[in-house]
């Protein structure tokens, strides 16, 4: 790099500081590919490589302009080191995906504002009971049941129909079957 350029960047020529920025910027991509950071992005990193550049050029003495690049690159390495001790100073956050003792993550533990987990269960027991006491019927009940539960406002009448039965006899049927259900509720 020559010197006339560094005073002149010393001394606030845009162009030259421009130049002086061009230079190291590919040591700079390459400096801070190494680096993963939380809370970072790789031009975030730059950024901090081209401030402590332009720093580092304003702090330059005009007597040692020869070492002046190593001097530049020794503050952007700096920087950088800075900004991983600040980011690897403070705790990592606590995630809700972080998973606990009993193999679920933090998330699914959590109550949700929107159900009600004793009414879920409560729901749940009743569907099971009702589910056994259905099992206890003949075949011949649960097929009259289905076809009541399937369409209460014709249904018997498809069920008398489809297996020659009297309506009436079939509405007995029907009673008897729910009130057995009832019964083992």
């Amino acid at each position: 790099m020559k010197t006339d350029v560094l005073i002149k960047a010393k001394q606030g020529d845009q162009a030259a500081m421009f130049k002086v920025i061009k230079s190291f910027e590919g040591w700079v991509v390459k400096q801070c590919h190494y680096y993963k950071l939380r809370g970072y992005e790789v031009e975030d990193l730059k950024q901090v490589c081209y401030q402590a550049l332009i720093y580092a050029v304003y702090s330059l003495d005009e007597d040692e302009l020869v070492t002046a690049p190593s001097f530049i690159l020794r503050c952007m390495q700096n920087a950088l080191k800075f900004e991983c001790r600040k980011v690897l100073s403070k705790p990592e956050p606590e995630s809700l995906n972080r998973s606990a003792e009993t193999g679920l993550e933090f998330v699914e533990m959590l109550a949700d504002e929107t159900k009600d987990t004793e009414s879920e269960v409560l729901h749940n027991l009743d569907k099971k009971a009702l589910k056994d006491s259905f099992n206890t019927l003949t075949s011949e009940e649960k097929d009259l049941v289905s076809y009541y539960i399937m369409n209460p406002y014709g249904g018997l009448k498809e069920y008398a129909d489809k297996y020659s039965k009297n309506y009436r006899k079939v509405r007995y049927m029907k009673d008897l079957a729910l009130a057995k259900l009832k019964s083992s509720l």
